[in-house]
Formats: C-alpha cells, sequence, structure tokens
C-alpha cells in the first residue's frame, strides 16, 4: 500500500493587504503574498544573515475569505495550511512561464497568530477553520 500526500504549512507575513474577488456565483476568493524567512550565522563572518522567500497563496474557501477580508491586512503574522499546486505554460513572446500557488481549499486552514491589539491576553489570535463548501471555482 502507498500513500501520496500534498499538503504545505507555512508561517509568515502578509505581503500587501489581500486582495478580495467573488467567483461567478458570488463566491469570495482571497489572494495574497506571503513572506517566510531564514535566519543564520555566516561561519566566516560571523554576520547574521537572513533569506526571504515569497510565495503566492490562494483561498477558494469563502469562510477564510471572508475572515481575511474583514480581519487580515499587510504584515499580518498567519500560518497556512494548504496544497501546493504547479502551473506551466508559454506567455505570447514564446517564453515557458512557471508558477507555484499555495491552494486553501476543503482541507486547508488558515491561522492568524498575532497577539490581540484591543485585549491585554498574551494567547495569539487563532482562527481554524474548516469549510466544507461543495464547489471549489477550479
Amino acid at each position: 500500500m502507498s500513500a501520496y500526500l500534498n499538503q504545505v504549512i507555512l508561517i509568515g507575513r502578509i505581503g500587501k493587504k489581500p486582495e478580495i474577488a467573488k467567483t461567478q456565483d458570488e463566491k469570495k476568493i482571497a489572494k495574497f503574498s506571503l513572506a517566510t524567512s531564514e535566519h543564520w550565522i555566516d561561519k566566516t563572518t560571523q554576520e547574521r544573515k537572513e533569506k526571504t522567500e515569497w510565495h503566492r497563496v490562494v483561498v477558494y474557501s469563502s469562510k477564510i475569505a471572508e475572515v481575511i477580508e474583514n480581519y487580515v491586512d499587510e504584515g499580518a503574522l498567519v500560518c497556512v495550511e494548504g496544497k501546493l499546486k504547479y502551473e506551466k505554460w508559454t506567455d505570447p513572446q514564446g517564453v515557458e512561464r512557471k508558477l507555484t500557488t499555495i491552494v486553501i481549499d476543503l482541507n486547508g486552514k488558515f491561522m492568524m497568530l498575532d497577539k490581540k491589539k484591543s485585549s491585554s491576553s498574551e494567547s495569539p489570535a487563532k482562527l481554524n477553520i474548516d469549510d466544507h463548501e461543495d464547489d471549489i471555482p477550479f
């Protein structure tokens, strides 16, 4: 028996304010960029180094997209759990293009990890919505 899994979990900061759009059947989707960083000390210079990777995230869950629209802004610390989607095409100039996207759909999760600003609580504000919509627009 073999098992296959397409799953990615990232913790990072939202780039610019997420874009919200609607499908033809009026379901909300969200698109945003997510920055993840790794840090290390250079062995030769002893300098602290950092490398940032940017990830494209698309949310096909209306409930999660609505939460993102209302509560998530640029710079927010979030955790996303979704799957990888690879696309490859040739543009009109004949150049081969590739795009990797993290897709949050029915089985995906989204959590806000920033501390609440209006509360004295030290625990992070977390949101974990399992949205089981029937139609996925792709």
